[in-house]
């Protein structure tokens, strides 16, 4: 009767520390998603007005970048919903499975990130001419201006 209880109370813990063991799991991938999301906002806000089409010529950065971003926030949210159901092999395999896409996802972006910098300047050295060309043409306006007065008040 003793060994009964005792045995009982061993295996009740055993089947703690496995479910700890697996919640010490679900947070590791959990912050590696994290960190990886955080790359990925970082490249989000510095290319927020690039076309990203124009990253490579056949613009399959873009297409690919977007098809791998919805798999990783698919499988992210599928972590989630699993997780509050409370199965934790299905979790652990759907954390490990949101994490595989969002390593994916920044490895694409690695993997093309001179072909994006080439673009982000291309994209300002455009910029930077546009803004040239209306502050030349405002002081030719302001040169033209002054001379069209002095010319007037000449004759």
């Amino acid at each position: 009767s003793g060994d009964a209880a005792e045995k009982e109370y061993l295996e009740d813990q055993f089947g703690k520390a496995e479910h700890h063991l697996k919640r010490i799991v679900f947070d590791c991938f959990k912050l590696l998603i994290v960190n990886c999301r955080e790359k990925i906002e970082v490249f989000e806000k510095a290319t927020k007005y690039l076309d990203l089409r124009s990253v490579d010529i056949d613009g399959s950065f873009s297409s690919t970048y977007a098809k791998l971003n919805k798999a990783a926030v698919d499988a992210a949210k599928n972590a989630k919903l699993l997780e509050a159901k409370g199965d934790d092999e299905e979790t652990a395999k759907a954390y490990e499975r949101a994490f595989s896409q969002y390593s994916m996802l920044c490895d694409h972006i690695e993997k093309y990130e001179p072909m994006i910098a080439r673009a982000r300047r291309r994209f300002l050295g455009k910029w930077a001419l546009a803004l040239a060309g209306c502050i030349g043409s405002f002081l030719l306006g302001k040169f033209l201006d002054v001379a069209w007065d002095a010319l007037v008040q000449l004759l």
